[in-house]
């Protein structure tokens, strides 16, 4: 979605982007974090602002804004799959917050209350991992004593500032431990590159560690964590009639026309994928070029495959060739991020 609105500010020169989060959607987010586990930056919910990205509703309440657009006569558009129970952002809103505001009214206020103050006090703890930064690193290099020498809530943050975009929390707690190892060499890879501990400091590489994700057999019933990626996926039989609604990271295969083995891996040289919904065959390369995924990240997302090609491509969408017709057996496969303290919006 945000690669999507991004290109399209480029286009059109727009220097905002504003989207119609809601209080609501914010203690949704705030709940399904919490659930998964998270720190303070996913507690702290929706950001009103960040980067290009605004949102001028985050005060208002769903109600609000579907009472003023009624009051105007103002026509919107309701996504059809926000009435079922599909995704778990649906069933939060269904059934999570409904509940909470049953044991306490205004519990949604409540909760997107809370979240603002969280924020600020993620926004302190990474303006002292700034500072500290600023004053430790010297030509790139960040220094080990010194970085332990933090207060670890300071010195996890310091790690992702200065790791750059990506670095998740297992990520986070391999480095530190790496730090902490009397040995004077080490190296662990990232998101984006490797990082080397060598002469009592951190070096990130120049050059991004390949592949990043190994190649892992998919069978139904399992649950396969992708650390390197900081995802998880999740596979499972549907019986014939249940209800098949795809998305960019939810896929169904028609288990007749799977070729052999089922497999996740980062793509390969010379992939190419027919998109269901898109017209013509495309290169996996292209399609992510399109999308603006800077080169060091496209090994880290996600391809399944069968012994014939790609079936689909986490963010993209799976092949019309496995597409299942109504009645047959299929497999349903959700691939998330395991977020451990990230946003979710």
């Amino acid at each position: 979605r945000y690669a999507f609105l991004y290109r399209t500010a480029r286009e059109w020169g727009a220097q905002r982007i504003a989207t119609a989060h809601t209080r609501n959607d914010n203690a949704e987010t705030v709940l399904l974090n919490l659930a998964r586990g998270t720190g303070l930056r996913g507690l702290g919910g929706i950001p009103p602002v960040r980067g290009g990205i605004v949102r001028p509703l985050l005060e208002a309440t769903r109600e609000e804004v579907e009472a003023y657009l009624a009051s105007r006569g103002i026509r919107h558009v309701e996504d059809s799959t926000n009435a079922g129970d599909a995704f778990a952002r649906n069933r939060a809103r269904h059934r999570g917050l409904p509940v909470m505001e049953e044991l306490h009214p205004g519990a949604a206020g409540n909760i997107a209350r809370t979240a603002r103050l969280l924020r600020q006090d993620e926004a302190f703890l990474e303006e002292l991992a700034r500072t500290f930064l600023a004053g430790a690193v010297r030509d790139g290099a960040l220094p080990v004593e010194a970085l332990l020498a933090q207060p670890e809530p300071v010195s996890r943050r310091a790690l992702r500032l200065w790791a750059g975009p990506g670095l998740e929390e297992v990520h986070v707690l391999a480095l530190l431990a790496l730090c902490r190892s009397p040995a004077p060499r080490g190296a662990w890879d990232v998101p984006g590159g490797r990082i080397r501990k060598e002469r009592g400091t951190l070096v990130r590489g120049r050059e991004p560690a390949r592949p990043v994700l190994p190649e892992r057999e998919v069978k139904a019933g399992a649950v396969l964590p992708m650390p390197e990626a900081g995802m998880v996926l999740t596979a499972q039989f549907l019986d014939p009639g249940e209800e098949i609604q795809s998305s960019f990271n939810i896929f169904f295969f028609s288990f007749v026309n799977i070729c052999g083995k089922l497999t996740v891996a980062s793509r390969r040289p010379g992939d190419r994928i027919r998109l269901r919904g898109r017209e013509g065959t495309r290169s996996v390369k292209k399609l992510m070029q399109e999308a603006g995924i800077p080169p060091a990240r496209r090994e880290a997302v996600p391809v399944l495959r069968d012994d014939k090609g790609p079936l689909a491509v986490y963010g993209f969408g799976q092949a019309l060739r496995a597409w299942p017709e109504p009645g047959e057996k299929c497999i349903r496969i959700e691939i998330r991020e395991d977020l451990g303290g990230r946003e979710n919006e």
